[in-house]
């Protein structure tokens, strides 16, 4: 009797956990957003946060990133960034979308304390079908400060490709804050739309 009532417990706890976490990205939707448009693609992200286009010098790449507030202790915010890259054939170092996202993840590895938590494919509401992928690795925060600590970070990618360019959609955030933005996120990809034309 006693471990049926904790089981009774432990679900009705889980399921307030659930419920709460659904109405708080349900509250976030109705952020105020604005909406990038350019590169050929689109999509919606709160306007309070600051956006930033820039391009690769050496590598061959466009992105549009927004940042979050940071957090006070670390200096580090949440952040999604929207970056395209020329296919092989226009000049790119890869050909595929899974060629980017394995050569990419191949890199990470090598770094200390990263580890791979999810790969899977996903169709996506633009209807393009992307692999993602889900990592924890650690970053010396606050970035080049001599007090600076290990602190885990949280990063959820998509990797999807559109005629002659592939595209890196992430989020990235403190893994103690991570849930926090992870609606943000949600928003981009449902809302991210290639230009036609």
């Amino acid at each position: 009797m006693k471990k049926k009532r904790i089981w009774i417990i432990g679900a009705a706890v889980a399921l307030a956990a659930g419920l709460a976490l659904f109405f708080a990205r349900e509250v976030d939707m109705k952020m105020p957003l604005a909406r990038y448009e350019g590169a050929g693609f689109s999509f919606d992200y709160p306007k309070e946060w600051t956006l930033r286009e820039s391009s690769g010098s050496t590598e061959r790449y466009f992105q549009v990133h927004v940042f979050g507030p940071p957090e006070e202790a670390s200096g580090f915010g949440p952040s999604v960034t929207v970056t395209v890259y020329p296919k092989r054939a226009a000049g790119g170092a890869h050909e595929t979308a899974r060629d980017l996202a394995e050569a990419r993840t191949a890199v990470a590895a090598k770094l200390p304390n990263y580890k791979l938590l999810e790969k899977k494919v996903r169709r996506l509401p633009c209807g393009v079908t992307a692999f993602e992928y889900r990592a924890v690795s650690v970053y010396r925060l606050p970035l080049y400060h001599v007090e600076a600590k290990d602190v885990p970070v949280r990063e959820h990618l998509l990797f999807l490709e559109k005629g002659e360019s592939l595209y890196v959609l992430s989020y990235k955030n403190t893994v103690s804050t991570y849930w926090d933005a992870a609606p943000v996120f949600d928003r981009v990809i449902k809302t991210f739309r290639f230009e036609e034309g």
